[in-house]
């Protein structure tokens, strides 16, 4: 995924750095393009822009075109430096056992250059957990599924939004409780339900719940700074 401004100057350089450091060795050429084809310059968010891109195309094992590419500029070598621009949609293969892999270009205005490897994601079989009663009829212990959000409203559309995910699917409330608690942001308004199955903490969800309110979480009075960083800073 290249910087890829399009300029005439500009693509020859960067391309000429790709064929210098993938063309020796490589049978197949390298596929190289940018999303400014699609979307344009977003300027200081074009790199993140980029890396959604490659990390689509390495979630769906294709690489997609690049739009409006016609003409070729006569400064790149794309036969000698392995490199070809995809005009259509093209199915990403690898080998056995060989992983996805892609780089990122992202050049800053100020000269800052950024370089991003990307590898596709093991794929590993699911293992749905069931938690079974123990004896006596005694069901497995109740989990803490925290809740946070920016505000007191919000937080209640938090709640609407996880019953209705809790009405569509079959979730296990141990993954649930743990992805809550360990892969949200925190925001500053702060909640929990008590359960031991889906099944309960969607019937608490959808009734008024007086024991747990939304509460905010102490606050301290941020510092300020202030920081003057001349022409074509990057942050």
């Amino acid at each position: 995924e290249g910087h890829g401004t399009g300029t005439a100057a500009g693509d020859p350089i960067e391309t000429r750095a790709i064929g210098a450091v993938f063309a020796e060795g490589r049978d197949e050429p390298l596929y190289v393009g940018s999303v400014k084809t699609n979307i344009g310059h977003l300027e200081g968010a074009s790199g993140l822009a980029g890396i959604i891109k490659t990390t689509m195309a390495l979630e769906k094992g294709l690489i997609p075109p690049n739009m409006h590419f016609k003409t070729p500029n006569p400064k790149i070598d794309f036969e000698n430096w392995k490199i070809a621009v995809p005009t259509s949609l093209v199915e990403w293969k690898t080998p056995e056992g060989i992983a996805r892999r892609a780089s990122i270009n992202s050049f800053g205005y100020g000269g800052t250059n950024a370089h991003v490897i990307l590898e596709e994601c093991p794929v590993t079989p699911q293992i749905v957990k069931v938690v079974e009663p123990i004896a006596n009829g005694v069901h497995a212990r109740p989990y803490l599924v925290p809740l946070t959000s920016h505000s007191a409203k919000a937080g209640e559309l938090t709640e609407n939004t996880l019953a209705t995910y809790l009405q569509s699917r079959d979730v296990n409330i141990e993954d649930l409780a743990y992805s809550l608690a360990t892969r949200r942001t925190m925001h500053q308004q702060r909640s929990f339900v008590v359960a031991e199955d889906s099944a309960a903490l969607l019937e608490q969800l959808t009734v008024p719940r007086p024991a747990a309110p939304w509460t905010p979480t102490q606050q301290s009075t941020p510092r300020l700074g202030f920081i003057f960083t001349g022409q074509g800073a990057q942050w």
